[in-house]
């Protein structure tokens, strides 16, 4: 950007602002003047669903409990990074290209999860999650979280829900989740709890109609 000096007037010293394709302003107590420029924003196609795909994941993260954000930043200390940074780094590609992203990455403080299905239920509403526990024992626990699909859109719209999952275990393997809505399409974010490291695994995701 060229800077044009200007010379002191009774004009020119309360000048500032644009006119035409010139802009005038102060830097340093220096009047100067420069041409106006217009950034560019041609909004195309992949700049518009790589925007959705970042706004939706900054509203996720927003949605998540203090002890999963807390997690996430002990995760990103030894990469220097904020948990908010881990999560946006390891889902925003998947948010934007299958419409869907992982809570928790895959870390050392905790095995991942393997072989998730989730599938629509046998009854009104009803949607089935099976997973394998793998390292996992009896008494580790498990999160699971839901998003619902815009009605006239491919994106799921709004931010995670928690779902109450108090009464299982990881050694149960399944579970049969109870939707708001049926005939309803929903992600769900599967996350394993190491109680003997007090550790997040990796989580997992996958989408499924809820029963008519």
């Amino acid at each position: 950007m060229q800077l044009v000096k200007l010379t002191l007037s009774v004009l020119i010293a309360g000048l500032s602002g644009s006119a035409g394709d010139v802009t005038t302003a102060v830097w340093k107590g220096r009047p100067y003047a420069r041409r106006r420029v217009i950034p560019a924003n041609p909004q195309s196609a992949a700049q518009v669903i790589q925007r959705g795909a970042f706004s939706r994941m900054v509203s996720c993260f927003q949605s998540l409990p203090s002890d999963v954000k807390e997690f996430l930043d002990t995760i990103g200390a030894a990469l220097r990074m904020s948990g908010y940074n881990v999560n946006m780094k390891d889902g925003l590609a998947d948010e934007r290209d299958s419409h869907g992203h992982g809570i928790v990455p895959p870390n050392r403080f905790a095995d991942s999860v393997s072989t998730l299905v989730v599938a629509a239920g046998a009854l009104t509403k009803e949607i089935e999650v099976t997973w394998s526990a793998g390292d996992y024992i009896e008494s580790d626990t498990f999160d699971i979280y839901y998003r619902e699909k815009e009605s006239e859109g491919d994106e799921y719209t709004t931010g995670w829900v928690q779902y109450d999952t108090s009464a299982g275990d990881m050694a149960d393997e399944s579970i049969t989740l109870t939707m708001p809505k049926a005939s309803t399409d929903y992600m769900i974010a599967f996350v394993p709890y190491d109680t003997s490291e007090t550790a997040f695994g990796g989580g997992d995701f996958g989408n499924a109609t809820s029963h008519v």
